[in-house]
């Protein structure tokens, strides 16, 4: 999956041959969510994970979920899990890496 892209929804209904309003409405009927929405939630998962099994950096981290502010990244991990990615990865017990 291509996280680091910065995708719109009008990329993805034409990868999906549909026009953005009929692509919008299955979207949300299969899936509950935005399709924003979802990447989101997608990024976030990917981020998580990176973050407990990698010892990338916070901005390496966020580049590769494809946000290419990481501060922008540190308040919308910090408003999806409560906490500032750092935190997450020290209450994950993963060291922080060496520099």
């Amino acid at each position: 999956v291509y996280y680091h892209r910065a995708w719109s929804i009008g990329d993805l209904a034409r990868l999906s041959g549909l026009s953005v309003p009929q692509f919008f409405r299955r979207f949300h009927a299969a899936t509950g969510l935005t399709p924003m929405q979802w990447l989101r939630r997608q990024r976030m998962s990917h981020a998580q994970r990176r973050l407990i099994e990698s010892n990338d950096s916070v901005k390496e981290i966020a580049e590769q979920v494809g946000y290419l502010d990481p501060f922008h990244f540190s308040r919308d991990f910090k408003r999806w899990t409560g906490l500032a990615p750092s935190h997450f990865r020290e209450r994950e017990g993963v060291r922080p890496r060496s520099v």
